[in-house]
């Protein structure tokens, strides 16, 4: 289905839709059309992304991606091992209905707006539920993890 350095790097492309404030106003470098890239790492293949400013030319860095490949690779490691705090952690995060792979999605809507607050809370809980997916998924190696994820970037993603 998917690799796992390309779920990070949709993850990472992701980010930039889910979290708030970071990006998304503007189309293009500072309104100069130039769409910047976005790199996984260093050997991986740019992504173009729209929604997202940089220098003209320049490779932008999102300021708000809150795990990189690295990251994960190193929490998979100390959650294989029963580190502690990071297996109890997991632990938590495997017991959240909304990192099942049965989550009941609470949209999609055609409208969402935070003021006045139209679905808001339905998509932000659909967000999270992308998110806890998408780690369960490469924490277990479970596909129905990154299925469910799609399925729910999908539902959103074509309502209109």
């Amino acid at each position: 289905m998917f690799g796992r350095t390309d779920f990070a790097a949709v993850l990472v492309l992701l980010s930039l839709a889910v979290l708030p404030g970071c990006g998304g106003e503007q189309a293009g470098a500072a309104g100069t059309g130039v769409t910047p890239e976005v790199r996984v790492s260093k050997s991986s293949p740019p992504a173009r992304v729209v929604a997202a400013s940089a220098p003209a030319g320049g490779v932008f860095v999102h300021p708000g991606t809150p795990l990189t490949l690295s990251d994960l690779k190193t929490l998979k490691a100390y959650v294989d091992q029963g580190r502690q705090p990071w297996k109890s952690a997991y632990d938590m995060l495997a017991r959240d209905g909304r990192a099942q792979p049965t989550y009941g999605m609470a949209g999609p809507f055609a409208k969402v707006s935070r003021a006045p607050d139209v679905n808001l809370w339905p998509w932000r809980n659909d967000m999270m539920a992308v998110w806890n997916l998408s780690r369960m998924w490469y924490f277990t190696g479970n596909d129905n993890y990154a299925k469910k994820a799609r399925e729910i970037l999908l539902a959103w993603a074509t309502t209109q």
